[in-house]
Protein backbone atom coordinates (compact mmCIF):
# COMPACT_ATOMS: atom_id res chain seq x y z
CA UNK A 1 0.00 0.00 0.00
CA UNK A 2 1.58 3.32 -1.06
CA UNK A 3 2.42 5.79 1.65
CA UNK A 4 0.25 8.87 1.90
CA UNK A 5 1.88 11.97 0.52
CA UNK A 6 2.93 14.40 3.21
CA UNK A 7 1.60 17.91 2.71
CA UNK A 8 3.79 20.68 4.06
CA UNK A 9 1.94 22.99 6.45
CA UNK A 10 1.23 26.51 5.31
CA UNK A 11 3.51 29.11 6.90
CA UNK A 12 2.02 31.22 9.65
CA UNK A 13 1.25 34.74 8.47
CA UNK A 14 3.42 37.52 9.93
CA UNK A 15 2.12 38.83 13.23
CA UNK A 16 1.93 42.44 12.08
CA UNK A 17 0.79 41.80 8.52
CA UNK A 18 -2.47 43.76 8.71
CA UNK A 19 -0.87 46.78 10.40
CA UNK A 20 2.03 46.82 7.95
CA UNK A 21 -0.21 46.37 4.91
CA UNK A 22 -2.55 49.18 5.95
CA UNK A 23 0.39 51.55 6.31
CA UNK A 24 2.30 50.54 3.20
CA UNK A 25 -0.68 50.46 0.84
CA UNK A 26 -1.13 54.16 1.59
CA UNK A 27 2.45 54.87 0.59
CA UNK A 28 4.19 54.72 3.95
CA UNK A 29 7.86 53.84 3.97
CA UNK A 30 8.67 51.78 7.07
CA UNK A 31 12.02 52.36 8.76
CA UNK A 32 13.54 51.58 12.16
CA UNK A 33 11.59 54.40 13.76
CA UNK A 34 8.41 52.39 13.12
CA UNK A 35 9.50 49.92 15.77
CA UNK A 36 7.77 46.53 15.68
CA UNK A 37 6.51 46.99 12.14
CA UNK A 38 10.06 47.37 10.88
CA UNK A 39 11.39 44.51 13.01
CA UNK A 40 8.70 42.14 11.76
CA UNK A 41 9.43 43.11 8.15
CA UNK A 42 13.16 42.63 8.71
CA UNK A 43 12.78 39.25 10.39
CA UNK A 44 10.23 37.82 7.96
CA UNK A 45 11.07 39.60 4.74
CA UNK A 46 10.72 36.52 2.54
CA UNK A 47 7.24 35.76 3.84
CA UNK A 48 6.12 39.36 3.42
CA UNK A 49 7.49 39.28 -0.13
CA UNK A 50 5.44 36.16 -0.84
CA UNK A 51 2.20 37.55 0.61
CA UNK A 52 2.49 40.95 -1.05
CA UNK A 53 3.54 39.32 -4.30
CA UNK A 54 0.32 37.31 -4.32
CA UNK A 55 -1.56 40.63 -4.09
CA UNK A 56 0.34 42.15 -7.01
CA UNK A 57 2.92 44.16 -5.08
CA UNK A 58 6.69 44.07 -4.83
CA UNK A 59 8.23 44.65 -1.40
CA UNK A 60 11.37 46.75 -1.72
CA UNK A 61 14.15 46.97 0.89
CA UNK A 62 16.20 50.10 0.24
CA UNK A 63 19.90 50.08 1.06
CA UNK A 64 19.34 53.01 3.44
CA UNK A 65 17.33 50.73 5.74
CA UNK A 66 13.61 51.01 4.99
CA UNK A 67 10.85 49.11 3.21
CA UNK A 68 8.23 50.27 0.69
CA UNK A 69 5.83 48.80 -1.84
CA UNK A 70 5.73 48.94 -5.61
CA UNK A 71 3.14 47.29 -7.78
CA UNK A 72 0.13 47.32 -10.02
CA UNK A 73 -1.72 49.47 -7.50
CA UNK A 74 0.39 52.56 -8.17
CA UNK A 75 -1.86 55.58 -8.58
CA UNK A 76 -1.48 59.10 -9.86
CA UNK A 77 -1.72 61.44 -6.93
CA UNK A 78 -1.70 65.21 -6.73
CA UNK A 79 -0.74 64.91 -3.08
CA UNK A 80 2.30 62.82 -3.92
CA UNK A 81 3.29 65.08 -6.80
CA UNK A 82 3.13 68.08 -4.49
CA UNK A 83 5.34 66.32 -1.95
CA UNK A 84 7.90 65.43 -4.61
CA UNK A 85 8.05 68.96 -6.02
CA UNK A 86 8.33 70.37 -2.51
CA UNK A 87 11.34 68.14 -1.83
CA UNK A 88 12.87 68.78 -5.24
CA UNK A 89 12.99 72.53 -4.57
CA UNK A 90 14.54 71.98 -1.16
CA UNK A 91 17.15 69.60 -2.58
CA UNK A 92 17.98 72.08 -5.34
CA UNK A 93 18.56 74.76 -2.71
CA UNK A 94 20.85 72.46 -0.76
CA UNK A 95 22.73 71.58 -3.94
CA UNK A 96 23.22 75.24 -4.84
CA UNK A 97 24.58 75.97 -1.37
CA UNK A 98 26.81 72.92 -1.08
CA UNK A 99 29.97 74.88 -1.87
CA UNK A 100 29.40 76.79 1.37
CA UNK A 101 29.85 73.48 3.21
CA UNK A 102 33.19 71.99 4.07
CA UNK A 103 32.22 68.48 2.95
CA UNK A 104 30.19 69.68 -0.09
CA UNK A 105 27.90 66.69 0.34
CA UNK A 106 24.60 67.73 1.91
CA UNK A 107 22.97 64.35 1.25
CA UNK A 108 25.42 62.58 3.59
CA UNK A 109 24.36 64.60 6.61
CA UNK A 110 20.71 65.05 5.69
CA UNK A 111 19.41 62.85 8.50
CA UNK A 112 21.25 64.96 11.09
CA UNK A 113 19.96 68.30 9.80
CA UNK A 114 16.88 70.19 10.97
CA UNK A 115 14.91 72.70 8.93
CA UNK A 116 12.81 75.66 10.04
CA UNK A 117 9.56 76.10 8.14
CA UNK A 118 10.08 79.87 8.11
CA UNK A 119 13.45 79.45 6.35
CA UNK A 120 12.23 77.22 3.52
CA UNK A 121 13.20 78.46 0.03
CA UNK A 122 10.01 77.57 -1.84
CA UNK A 123 8.61 81.09 -2.17
CA UNK A 124 11.83 83.10 -2.30
CA UNK A 125 12.05 83.45 -6.08
CA UNK A 126 9.52 84.04 -8.84
CA UNK A 127 10.45 80.76 -10.53
CA UNK A 128 9.85 78.72 -7.40
CA UNK A 129 6.61 80.55 -6.62
CA UNK A 130 5.48 79.73 -10.17
CA UNK A 131 6.32 76.04 -9.71
CA UNK A 132 4.38 75.91 -6.46
CA UNK A 133 1.44 77.73 -8.01
CA UNK A 134 1.33 75.17 -10.83
CA UNK A 135 0.30 72.56 -8.27
CA UNK A 136 -1.87 75.03 -6.32
CA UNK A 137 0.45 75.29 -3.34
CA UNK A 138 0.88 78.53 -1.45
CA UNK A 139 2.47 79.30 1.90
CA UNK A 140 -0.74 78.48 3.76
CA UNK A 141 -0.57 74.87 2.53
CA UNK A 142 3.02 74.07 3.52
CA UNK A 143 1.80 72.45 6.74
CA UNK A 144 -0.37 70.08 4.70
CA UNK A 145 2.62 68.97 2.62
CA UNK A 146 4.68 68.36 5.76
CA UNK A 147 1.85 66.33 7.27
CA UNK A 148 1.72 64.21 4.11
CA UNK A 149 5.48 63.65 4.27
CA UNK A 150 5.20 62.64 7.91
CA UNK A 151 2.50 60.08 7.06
CA UNK A 152 4.74 58.70 4.32
CA UNK A 153 7.48 58.15 6.89
CA UNK A 154 9.80 60.67 5.20
CA UNK A 155 10.07 63.36 7.91
CA UNK A 156 9.60 63.79 11.63
CA UNK A 157 7.89 66.95 12.84
CA UNK A 158 9.74 68.78 15.61
CA UNK A 159 8.82 71.57 18.05
CA UNK A 160 9.08 75.23 17.08
CA UNK A 161 7.90 74.66 13.48
CA UNK A 162 10.88 72.53 12.52
CA UNK A 163 11.30 69.12 10.90
CA UNK A 164 13.99 66.55 10.21
CA UNK A 165 14.35 63.79 7.65
CA UNK A 166 14.11 60.03 8.14
CA UNK A 167 15.91 57.40 6.00
CA UNK A 168 13.08 57.08 3.43
CA UNK A 169 13.98 60.56 2.18
CA UNK A 170 16.66 58.82 0.11
CA UNK A 171 14.00 57.26 -2.06
CA UNK A 172 12.69 60.73 -2.79
CA UNK A 173 16.19 61.84 -3.68
CA UNK A 174 16.24 58.97 -6.17
CA UNK A 175 12.87 60.04 -7.56
CA UNK A 176 13.88 63.69 -7.79
CA UNK A 177 16.97 62.73 -9.75
CA UNK A 178 14.76 60.68 -12.06
CA UNK A 179 12.30 63.49 -12.76
CA UNK A 180 14.48 66.59 -12.42
CA UNK A 181 15.42 66.60 -16.12
CA UNK A 182 11.81 66.18 -17.29
CA UNK A 183 10.38 69.67 -18.01
CA UNK A 184 6.81 68.37 -18.09
CA UNK A 185 6.36 66.29 -14.97
CA UNK A 186 5.69 69.12 -12.52
CA UNK A 187 2.54 70.32 -14.24
CA UNK A 188 1.46 67.38 -16.34
CA UNK A 189 -0.29 65.55 -13.54
CA UNK A 190 0.62 62.13 -14.92
CA UNK A 191 3.61 61.07 -12.87
CA UNK A 192 3.28 57.79 -10.97
CA UNK A 193 5.21 58.25 -7.75
CA UNK A 194 4.76 56.30 -4.54
CA UNK A 195 1.28 55.59 -3.32
CA UNK A 196 -0.35 52.22 -3.82
CA UNK A 197 -4.05 51.53 -3.94
CA UNK A 198 -5.20 47.93 -3.44
CA UNK A 199 -8.40 46.37 -4.64
CA UNK A 200 -11.27 46.63 -2.19
CA UNK A 201 -11.14 42.97 -1.19
CA UNK A 202 -7.39 42.72 -0.50
CA UNK A 203 -7.57 43.52 3.18
CA UNK A 204 -10.46 41.07 3.57
CA UNK A 205 -8.24 38.37 2.07
CA UNK A 206 -5.49 39.13 4.56
CA UNK A 207 -7.86 39.02 7.52
CA UNK A 208 -9.53 35.77 6.52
Amino acid sequence: MPEAETVAPLPELPERLITVFRAMRGGRHISRGDGQDYLDLERRTALYEHVFGALGYVLKHHNQGFFYLEGAGAVRSDRMRAALLFLLILFQELEERKFQRQDRAWERSLLRATFKVTDLPHFQTAQRRSLMAAIELDESKVAQVLTSLERLGVIRLLPDAQFGFLPPVYRFIDLCMKYADDPNWGAAGDVVIVETKPEADEETELES
